[in-house]
């Protein structure tokens, strides 16, 4: 009964895919920094377990979502940010500049977003490595409890879909698993004026893999986790061109494996993607082929007055359009000064130049309203394709650098709940 009542929900989420999920906001204070927290409706939920984070943010006015066709590129833009600037991370790791340098929101998986997953304005800098304006934070968690499910999903233009989710404890180890095989045609008619079209050569299909283990070793906690990632894609460009379809394939393996003792925890990330784009517009077929590889070491100390972290990173880019390989070495410390005032400082080696930004936070609660005000100077590293991407790439380029305020409230009257934020940044 379970498995067709998921059946029939998700089949209703996906015919309603183009209309907007109605979603409701509260605010919390989360890492001394105020934002908004979702509180999800059932079409939310049903969604969330079984859609991609392209088509789930939609709804979030705080994401612009651009998907330029069905199935295409999707890019997202946070608070008026552009795509480099809002950063993805991935249990703490930034996983945002990848072989195209964008990463496509809608080959990953939307059970990936928490309540609190969206950062937005200058709250981004005290949770991330190189946010300037906003990030996305990635993340999921294991039960104890033993689950089982089974969903599909069908449109009227050729999607069909099916998720297998799984979870519970073996032994003293609990483990999450998430395996999603999508692919759709994407074909259906269309009408310009008095003439009768058909629209083909959008097709796609993409299959995901998720795997998250979580067990204790004496005083050690630790958690491994497996992403595995592969999509085609054409692309016709819209009902105005051509007939050509344009090819992108994707290929793409992240693992993270984390340990915890006491108030010291490491983390060890090794990302790789390949990626290649056909262009057919013309006679000759022009094939770009990429890989990105990333190596990245991060700790962090944990405290009640202060938190420090460290990380460093190998990151590899090669293919058609650029080869380089470069070292990155972040680090960050946060000192809370009092009840009320925090500061963060944060500094980054990247393409043999140093930078460097600083933030301080106030923080006051009064009966049912919570304020914060937050100001200091921002930047931006360049991207490795931004540096080294050929033809146009600057490898002299320096990091964007800012400074700015944000304010924000939160407040209850009665039963509503309000929230209100201004962010200004120079």
């Amino acid at each position: 009964m379970k498995n067709w009542t998921l059946l029939i929900l998700g089949m209703s989420a996906y015919m309603l895919k183009a209309q907007n999920a109605d979603t409701l906001f509260t605010a919390h204070v989360r890492a001394n920094g105020l934002d908004p927290t979702e509180e999800r409706t059932s079409i939310d939920t049903v969604v969330h377990s079984i859609g991609d984070v392209a088509s789930y943010l939609q709804k979030d006015s705080r994401f612009q979502v651009r998907q330029y066709a069905p199935g295409s590129i999707a890019t997202m833009n946070l608070g008026g940010a552009n795509s480099t600037q809002s950063r993805i991370m991935w249990e703490g790791i930034d996983i945002s500049s990848m072989a195209s340098g964008v990463l496509d929101l809608s080959i990953v998986p939307s059970v990936l977003v928490t309540a609190v997953s969206v950062a937005s304005g200058s709250n981004a800098f005290l949770s991330s490595d190189k946010a300037m304006i906003g990030g996305l934070r990635l993340g999921w968690a294991t039960s104890a409890k033993p689950f089982f499910s089974t969903s599909f999903a069908a449109n009227t233009i050729g999607l069909r879909s099916m998720v297998v989710q799984n979870g519970g404890k073996l032994s003293k180890i609990r483990y999450r698993s998430f395996i999603k095989t999508e692919q759709s045609s994407n074909d259906y008619p269309y009408t310009i004026g008095n003439n009768d079209f058909r629209m083909k050569g959008m097709e796609y299909s993409t299959l995901t893999l998720l795997q998250r283990y979580e067990g204790k070793l004496g005083r050690v906690k630790w958690n491994a986790n497996i992403w595995y990632t592969d999509g085609l894609k054409n692309n016709r460009g819209s009902i105005l061109t051509s007939g050509t379809v344009n090819h992108l394939e994707d290929r793409i393996l992240r693992g993270i494996v984390s340990t915890q003792k006491r108030d010291w925890k490491g983390s060890l990330f090794y990302g790789k993607e390949w990626q290649s784009y056909t262009d057919t517009i013309s006679n000759i077929n022009l094939r770009d082929t990429n890989t990105y590889d990333q190596l990245t070491l991060r700790l962090v100390k944990l405290g009640k007055r202060r938190q420090s972290s460290i990380s460093g990173s190998y990151i590899h880019a090669g293919g058609t359009s650029r080869q380089s390989t470069l070292l990155q070495a972040t680090a960050n410390h946060k000192q809370f000064i009092g009840k009320a005032f925090n500061t963060v400082w944060r500094g980054t080696y990247w393409n043999s130049k140093v930078y460097g930004g600083a933030q301080l936070n106030w923080i006051k609660d009064w009966k049912t309203t919570c304020q914060q005000v937050t100001a200091g100077s921002f930047y931006r590293v360049p991207t490795i394709n931004e540096l080294f991407w050929s033809p146009g790439g600057n490898p002299d380029l320096k990091a964007e650098q800012s400074y700015g305020i944000k304010y924000s409230v939160q407040g209850k009257i009665g039963a509503v709940n309000t929230y209100f934020t201004t962010d200004q940044l120079y």
